[in-house]
């Protein structure tokens, strides 16, 4: 590709600020055309390549951090999977505080997410497997259609460990038995 011309990189970034200036106006305003993010992308892409268009992105998300959720909702699952590293290495631990088996949900308490979301993490029947009120629980954590937190692939610690985050192998995770909704066999 060779070393990009002075005038590549004031291009790109101008098209970086432009692109960060789009992804704030997407988020506040009705009147977005999305073609116009497109067109902006293929020339991140054209001048910089997909990785480092990528970058630009992400640059520009980090500067508006409010935008990264609705440009995820934005693209999951219409455009892009959500990865399985979202599942397996993203988990946090926390316990379940109630659950009302007749509606069919409850809540998990982990001080760390209330924290981020001022609110308890959603617990849908699909996922309490069999676990119970008071057990201290692994879990993964996405955004449900109130984009609030909501537990998914919740397994039961075999002992109780600190709330917050941390996968199965987290010092503080305490141990994982059985299986969540995604697989696996024994302890994870």
């Amino acid at each position: 590709r060779g070393t990009p011309s002075s005038t590549d990189v004031h291009a790109a970034m101008d098209a970086a600020e432009q692109g960060r200036f789009m992804l704030h106006h997407a988020s506040s305003s009705q009147h977005f055309d999305p073609s116009q993010l497109g067109s902006l992308l293929a020339r991140l892409v054209a001048l910089q390549g997909v990785s480092d268009a990528a970058q630009v992105v992400a640059t520009a998300l980090a500067q508006e951090p409010g935008l990264a959720q609705a440009v995820v909702n934005t693209l999951i699952p219409t455009w892009a999977y959500a990865p399985a590293a979202a599942v397996q290495q993203h988990r946090h631990t926390g316990r379940i505080k109630s659950f009302n088996i007749i509606a069919g949900y409850g809540f998990i308490d982990c001080r760390e997410l209330f924290r981020r979301f001022q609110s308890d993490i959603f617990l849908e029947r699909s996922q309490l497997g069999a676990c119970v009120v008071d057990q201290h629980v692994s879990f993964a954590v996405m955004l449900n259609s109130f984009n609030k937190p909501q537990a998914f692939d919740v397994a039961p610690l075999l002992d109780s460990g600190e709330e917050g985050s941390g996968g199965p192998w987290a010092a503080d995770a305490g141990r994982i038995a059985g299986s969540g909704a995604f697989g696996g066999v024994g302890l994870w």
